[in-house]
């Protein structure tokens, strides 16, 4: 019996209540395999500890992206654009007031 066979097994034990966070956690399981099998693919070299810390790398990125996304889900595309020029900007300023004061 397969990893996924077991799986589907378990949805069928499992009471109806806890079955969507059970696929939910399941569907990560199976895209982090996946993942770590091309980086392995990529990369055999590496080792399994440096494989998974990659894999973790991704992972927190992949929900830092999932953070900020909710933290802005009911901002303007355009609000967050113009404020993100307004700190380039800012930082651009700074940046060149510190080399003139450093001469």
């Amino acid at each position: 019996m397969t990893t996924r066979e077991k799986a589907e097994q378990l949805l069928k034990e499992m009471p109806e209540e806890q079955i969507p966070v059970a696929l939910e956690a399941l569907a990560a399981v199976e895209r982090y395999a996946r993942t770590l099998k091309v980086l392995r693919e990529r990369d055999p070299q590496k080792s399994e500890r440096e494989l998974m810390e990659t894999l973790v790398r991704i992972k927190e990125g992949d929900d830092a992206i999932e953070r900020i996304g909710a933290r802005f889900a009911g901002v303007d595309s355009e609000e967050i654009e113009r404020e993100a020029v307004k700190a380039v900007r800012e930082v651009r300023a700074e940046a060149a007031a510190e080399q003139r004061a450093a001469g």
